[in-house]
């Protein structure tokens, strides 16, 4: 009985100091706001939040937050602009401005190029080469809110040869048609409506 008693006290002394060490782990060290030394209340300052001790509880590292807002009234008034005009951009500020629409890939698409390398050198354009009928191509580029569309057909070849002058027939995707006009004489009105900064156009 003696010697039992006597191996249960020797055991629970023993253990007594793992306890003590293990509990120091779960001690809140406290920061020294004027420093980037860690308070430990068992170990006292240590060199920087980084250093480890025996017990991986007491390890702080100091947070740090790097925020640039540059760009963020930039988005806003993309976001502003875009509820505003339900995406119909005005000519100054949108993206797809002409867009060139040849009738027939086989017949006009070589014409309508070089229109499109005219309107080009001045505005978002470019040319819909698809193979397929007049009306769903023109009903595409409305929906993708081109402010204007150039139509290009037998039409306007057959005045070209007669007047020697590059023409169109100018649509906007609203469905309005504008009838023929010379190239010349539309990148002209085009590029004076954004210089005023035309709200309708």
């Amino acid at each position: 009985t003696t010697s039992s008693s006597s191996s249960s006290s020797s055991s629970s002394s023993s253990s007594s100091p793992a306890l003590s060490s293990s509990s120091s782990c779960f001690s809140s060290p406290t920061t020294d706001p004027e420093s980037d030394s860690v308070h430990s209340p068992t170990t006292g300052p240590t060199a920087s939040p980084s250093s480890s001790t025996n017990c991986s509880h007491s390890v702080v590292h100091r947070p740090v937050i790097i925020h640039r807002a540059i760009l963020g009234s930039v988005e806003r008034m993309i976001g502003i602009l875009a509820e505003h005009t339900g995406g119909k951009w005005p000519l100054w500020l949108s993206p797809r401005q002409v867009v060139v629409i040849p009738v027939s890939r086989a017949r006009h698409l070589s014409y309508a190029q070089e229109i499109l390398g005219r309107f080009q050198k001045h505005f978002f354009a470019s040319i819909d080469e698809a193979d397929q009928p007049i009306g769903k191509k023109i009903r595409r580029a409305q929906l993708s809110q081109y402010n204007y569309i150039l139509v290009v057909g037998d039409e306007e070849m057959n005045l070209d040869r007669e007047t020697k002058v590059m023409t169109v027939t100018v649509r906007t995707r609203d469905n309005e048609v504008h009838g023929a006009r010379t190239v010349d004489s539309l990148i002209e009105d085009l590029r004076d409506r954004v210089a005023r900064r035309c709200p309708s156009s």
